[in-house]
């Protein structure tokens, strides 16, 4: 339960005087779901869910407990407008109610609306427009409201090669911990920003998936995040952190995998992604952001019986903002 190393031989370890400290935790969860047809082209989906969350840190230097709970409810319509026309829409709302002493009594509510329809263009180019209001509301007066648009197009150049394109606007409201949290967690003071605003973000993608065979499938894309107020914990000179509003970021990179079965029951699949994460207004790396991500697995089916393995490696992290000195 501790962030920090007790040595660099020791890195699964932490240090003497956290010994001992623990979490308890209980999580309940539940999900309703209803689904009514209303003609061979109408239906409308209902999921009603229910999260519960207790945790209590026993920690040497700090003994915290939070309790958690989230409503939420959905209702989506699926229209059949013809056969190359088709219509989603639906209306969502969640309700946080957070009791803890790391954040304090405080309640949020989100509600939002979207609709999203997909079209065949031609026979083999298909459009998908989308539009989605999202209002977030915190009981500490704070209000944000966002409209975020999307598009999206996918080209069937043959039965086994795709192009696709897609760019749409993202939002995101701060979480409670990153709004209010007020305590020390292994040694690290965090101190609230009940100002912090939400976040938003355009995202690009371009990309192309290639299946000349059953046995091998090859995806590649680019893709570009610009963002505004970007959510991100700041520690100052004596580290103690907040999170704060990063005015403009931009992450660009390229994705790329590959699935292979050379031979019945023998799969590999392998991973690799490039990033270029930048703070724009400081022109700066942003911080704790790998430029390198591989990953790669084999799995071996035989009747019912299934062996794996798998691999990650991600590049160092290039700037580091608490205990920047500290190996």
């Amino acid at each position: 339960s501790s962030l920090l190393w007790r040595n660099q031989r020791q890195a699964l370890e932490v240090s003497p005087e956290a010994i001992g400290d623990y979490v308890e935790s209980q999580k309940y969860g539940a999900n309703l779901f209803h689904k009514w047809v209303a003609s061979k082209n109408f239906g409308v989906q209902t999921r009603v869910s229910y999260f519960y969350n207790y945790w209590k840190n026993w920690y040497h230097d700090n003994i915290t407990a939070s309790t958690a709970q989230k409503p939420g409810m959905e209702v989506q319509g699926d229209w059949q407008l013809s056969d190359s026309n088709s219509l989603i829409f639906g209306v969502e709302g969640t309700w946080d109610h957070v009791v803890s002493g790391l954040v304090g009594p405080h309640d949020q509510t989100v509600f939002g609306f979207y609709a999203q329809n997909e079209r065949a263009l031609l026979s083999n180019l298909n459009l998908t427009i989308g539009l989605r209001y999202d209002n977030a509301w915190v009981d500490s007066g704070i209000s944000d409201s966002e409209l975020n648009p999307k598009v999206g197009l996918v080209w069937k150049a043959g039965d086994k090669f795709r192009v696709r394109a897609s760019s749409g606007r993202g939002f995101r409201a701060p979480s409670m911990s990153e709004r209010f949290s007020d305590s020390v967690y292994s040694g690290l003071r965090i101190i609230p920003n009940p100002d912090l605003k939400s976040e938003t973000a355009w995202s690009h993608e371009v990309g192309a998936n290639w299946n000349p065979t059953p046995f091998l499938y090859l995806d590649v894309s680019g893709f570009m995040n610009d963002y505004w107020d970007l959510i991100e914990p700041e520690p100052d000179a004596n580290q103690v952190v907040q999170f704060i509003n990063v005015t403009r970021a931009r992450i660009t990179g390229v994705e790329t995998n590959v699935k292979a079965m050379p031979f019945p029951g023998l799969g590999f699949d392998i991973g690799y992604t490039f990033m270029n994460p930048q703070d724009i207004e400081l022109d700066t790396t942003l911080a704790y952001r790998p430029r390198h991500l591989l990953t790669a697995g084999v799995s071996f089916n035989y009747q019912q019986f299934e062996l794996g393995a798998d691999f990650r490696y991600i590049s160092r992290f290039e700037v580091i903002k608490v205990y920047p000195n500290d190996d």
